[in-house]
């Protein structure tokens, strides 16, 4: 029986990186799957099972993606074993960096996000983690075993993406802004 795993966070907040992360042995992690629906969270499952249709099944499916905080309440009632990740980015930072990539800041709806944000770290499934301590390797190691426990930690590998700058073009997704 799969379990699955959800990471939200402000944009900007390394969820490229965790998504690359999360993927390998025996789990699985789409970055931004909502950007492959218009049903939400309806269709979410097949999308995290079609991102694994060309290997073995694995035992672990997430999804590292910034909607994930405004999806959360649909995401526990269609996965009510789910695990939770809050990745926590200061929001001027965020703000800044949107400025930069889209001449936004987007301030209006970074803060809307936030204050969903702050009521879901109350929530016993969630896992709330600082976004500049996700270069230490204990504090990654610390959420894969909240999120996939049964995957042992890759010190080498951890060493080896944490020096990579892993992001998506955001100006190819921000036509719709």
């Amino acid at each position: 029986m799969p379990k699955y795993f959800f990471i939200m966070g402000l944009p900007r907040s390394r969820t490229a990186w965790l998504s690359n992360w999360f993927t390998h042995q025996q789990s699985i992690c789409t970055h931004d799957a909502s950007r492959f629906t218009k049903q939400g969270v309806k269709t979410i499952r097949r999308i995290l099972h079609k991102a694994d249709s060309f290997t073995s099944k694995r035992q672990y499916y997430g999804s590292s993606d910034s909607v994930n905080g405004w999806w959360y309440d649909e995401l526990v009632q269609k996965f009510p074993d789910a695990r939770f990740a809050l990745i926590e980015r200061n929001l001027d930072e965020v703000s800044d960096s949107c400025l930069h990539l889209f001449n936004d800041p987007c301030i209006k709806e970074l803060k809307a996000l936030q204050t969903v944000h702050e009521s879901l770290k109350l929530e016993s499934n969630v896992k709330t983690v600082a976004f500049d301590r996700l270069n230490h390797p204990a504090v990654v190691q610390d959420l894969q075993r909240w999120l996939t426990p049964g995957i042992a930690f890759d010190y080498a590998r951890f060493e080896m993406l944490n020096g990579l700058d892993i992001t998506i073009n955001p100006r190819k997704y921000a036509h719709g802004l």
